[in-house]
């Protein structure tokens, strides 16, 4: 049976087993680097084609920024095959609504029909008769009227949210209508990132 360790033999023994774990990492890090090298160097010709027709890596972020893009900077070869015609169910006092609401000129293909966050701001007769088939939904008391005029404007297709979130539109009403729902992101990121940042460091 091996004798204890003294306290006088405890700074030998500490350098030595970092002897042996340096060593070691030593060894792993050298077979590790060779085993790279050599792999760079026995690339099939197949392989080595697939690498060089792959596109080089971009520097610029690959996502949407609000904070730098530019206004009306989007570019399409797809051409327009049918118009929007839109309602705008938002609250007309809410600037953060002026980018659509306000647009002049609106992209091509889109056209407002009316603004308003109630049933009573809306004439239905007036938007079926103009081909309503979008609704942009941006109040946060939308869900009613929402779902009055999917019930009322049958030839709807579309419904675009501001918000990421959907859940101030939910209806029934709204999950058996059967044409798209989309939503946006992003509209307020960075101030919810500074508000976590912030929190965080509290």
């Amino acid at each position: 049976m091996l004798a204890p360790l003294s306290v006088t033999h405890w700074p030998q023994f500490f350098v030595f087993v970092m002897s042996l774990l340096l060593r070691r990492s030593a060894a792993g890090f050298t077979g590790t680097f060779r085993r790279r090298r050599w792999s760079r160097t026995t690339l099939t010709s197949d392989s080595a084609s697939r690498l060089s027709s792959l596109p080089p890596l971009s520097a610029e972020p690959l996502h949407w920024n609000r904070e730098t893009s530019e206004r009306r900077s989007y570019a399409t070869n797809t051409p327009i095959v049918k118009q929007a015609n839109v309602i705008s169910l938002t609250d007309i006092e809410d600037p953060a609504n002026n980018p659509f609401n306000r647009a002049a000129p609106l992209p091509e293909g889109v056209k407002i029909l009316a603004i308003g966050a109630t049933m009573d701001d809306f004439d239905v007769a007036s938007l079926e008769r103009e081909g309503a088939n979008a609704i942009f939904v941006s109040h946060p008391q939308a869900r009613e009227p929402l779902a009055q005029l999917l019930t009322q404007l049958p030839e709807i297709e579309w419904v675009h949210t501001r918000s990421a979130g959907i859940d101030f539109v939910t209806s029934p009403t709204l999950e058996s209508w059967k044409g798209k729902l989309t939503n946006a992101k992003g509209q307020f990121s960075s101030t919810l990132a500074e508000y976590t940042l912030m929190a965080c460091s509290f």
